[in-house]
């Protein structure tokens, strides 16, 4: 297998490799091969299993090499994955199935694997940059502007804000909003909430300066939202 981030390499049976989102890489195998092609979100943080941060507070402890971060299969990994293929051929993966064998896997990796071999695997994703961003995806809604979430982060706010456009690739005010207006149009259109509970639980001082928001981000006030929604 060649790809963008690794010399060529060649994986044997029972191997596994990981390959970051937006990697280019090209494979050839032979006629017989199986391959299982799983789409993880290195952001997941699940009770009984490594967050990014963890693993990423113990990448400087190892030596690890540049080339590919190959992942030995152990025994349980293999059942699961015959697991996976029996529920494709019998075409039963569905979301919520899909979503219960994720969580499988992380534990498996926890459980089963130590974190030099783990570190080794998701190496590519081991760096500032990206534990930033875990940082960005977890604590956003806990933060009701850019000068909050700053202080939340371990960099000042003229910091955090160059770093933010660097990994983002746009400022953190744009991406916020964004965040808090597909929230809000979510409550709005798929929630029982009043649109006064609403405005209330994203600290709206009124219900006209909410009316507004609405008015400025989605070309409707709330409550035209809400009725186009209930007539579909």
């Amino acid at each position: 297998m060649g790809c963008d981030i690794y010399p060529n390499v060649i994986l044997q049976t029972n191997e596994a490799l990981f390959l970051p989102a937006e990697t280019r890489y090209k494979i050839i195998f032979a006629a017989s091969t199986q391959i299982v092609v799983i789409y993880l979100d290195p952001f997941q943080n699940l009770y009984g299993s490594y967050s990014i941060e963890d693993l990423f507070a113990e990448y400087g402890k190892y030596e690890l090499g540049k080339e590919a971060g190959i992942l030995q299969l152990k025994a349980i990994l293999c059942r699961y994955l015959e697991d996976i293929l029996f529920y494709l051929q019998s075409d039963l993966i569905n979301e919520v199935l899909y979503d219960i064998k994720i969580k499988e896997l992380l534990f498996i990796l926890y459980a089963y694997y130590d974190k030099k071999d783990l570190c080794n695997c998701f190496k590519p994703i081991l760096n500032n940059d990206f534990i930033f961003a875990s940082f960005v995806v977890n604590n956003w809604s806990k933060v009701k502007n850019v000068k909050e979430f700053a202080e939340l982060s371990t960099y000042c706010e003229t910091g955090f804000n160059k770093k933010f456009k660097k990994v983002f690739g746009v400022t953190p005010y744009k991406w916020l909003n964004e965040k808090k207006s597909a929230k809000i149009l979510f409550d709005i259109t798929n929630s029982g909430k009043t649109f006064k509970q609403i405005a209330e639980e994203y600290n709206f001082n009124s219900s006209q300066q909410f009316h507004d928001y609405c008015i400025r981000n989605f070309k409707k006030s709330p409550g035209s939202i809400r009725k186009k929604q209930e007539t579909h």
